[in-house]
């Protein structure tokens, strides 16, 4: 047990260097880890030995690079399996891949990211590989938009964003993604237009009813050249269907519950 503020600092220390590894940053050097938690590098540097040797970061395939290890793997699966939706969700979620043979995913907003609940991949080449757990940005990806447009809690969260440029498409002002998520509430539903890889185009809808609200994002993702704005309104149309019908499945589930917890920021 904890019992000082100096270990209870270093736990909060620790986690905060744990959460820089994300889908777009897979690997950190020491420069970048102290960069980005604001620590000193002899800092860092003592919080991922510790962090090593639990399991927790491993070497990453250059010198002085790491990544998450084994043991953070196994926490996330723990974590995760808890939190998978039903047969009948995912059957929606099939019925979809088989009609447009695109990636189709389920997420949920976890405090200022997007956590992948669950996805059903697309058997075409080019296709974005991230797994289940893996947490994303809000501000460049449709199912963040989505949600954070509907969100009760938009007006706390936009101002703590940290509007990371992935790409030159991505939205990096402020006032910008202020009025990208008016049109998101305007016509139902987001559009990520290469915001988070070059060559990746995301469209999402919110899972919600009457009762529970909000409860997750359904979304399809693939390739620009197989998903241009012209099929927007069908996609748009063929998701809020099913997103209609995955909706009282999630609804009281750990999915559910812990989402509408988390909405809130800490």
């Amino acid at each position: 047990m904890i019992r000082n503020s100096s270990g209870v600092q270093a736990v909060e220390r620790a986690l905060a260097i744990l959460r820089l590894f994300t889908a777009q940053r897979p690997e950190l050097d020491l420069a970048e880890v102290s960069r980005r938690v604001g620590l000193p590098k002899s800092t860092c540097h003592r919080l991922i030995r510790t962090l090593a040797l639990a399991g927790f970061i491993l070497e990453g395939d250059g010198y002085g690079r790491y990544r998450l290890g084994l043991a953070a793997a196994q926490l996330g699966d723990a974590a995760t399996s808890l939190l998978r939706p039903s047969e009948a969700v995912r059957a929606q979620m099939r019925d979809l891949n088989v009609k447009f043979e695109e990636t189709i995913g389920l997420t949920r907003l976890h405090g200022g990211k997007v956590l992948v609940l669950d996805r059903v991949e697309s058997p075409l080449p080019f296709r974005m590989d991230y797994g289940v757990g893996a947490l994303l940005p809000v501000h460049s990806t449709a199912s963040g938009k989505v949600l954070l447009a509907l969100s009760e809690h938009r007006d706390e969260l936009l101002p703590t964003l940290r509007l990371e440029p992935f790409t030159p498409h991505t939205i990096t002002d402020h006032a910008r993604l202020r009025a990208e998520l008016q049109r998101v509430r305007r016509d139902g539903y987001a559009v990520d237009r290469q915001e988070s890889y070059l060559g990746l185009v995301c469209l999402a809808v919110p899972v919600q009813d009457p009762v529970n609200g909000v409860v997750a994002a359904l979304g399809i993702s693939g390739p620009a050249a197989r998903l241009g704005p012209k099929r927007f309104p069908q996609l748009a149309a063929a998701l809020a269907r099913s997103a209609s019908r995955i909706a009282p499945h999630l609804a009281g589930t750990p999915a559910a519950i812990v989402a509408r917890r988390r909405l809130k920021i800490g």
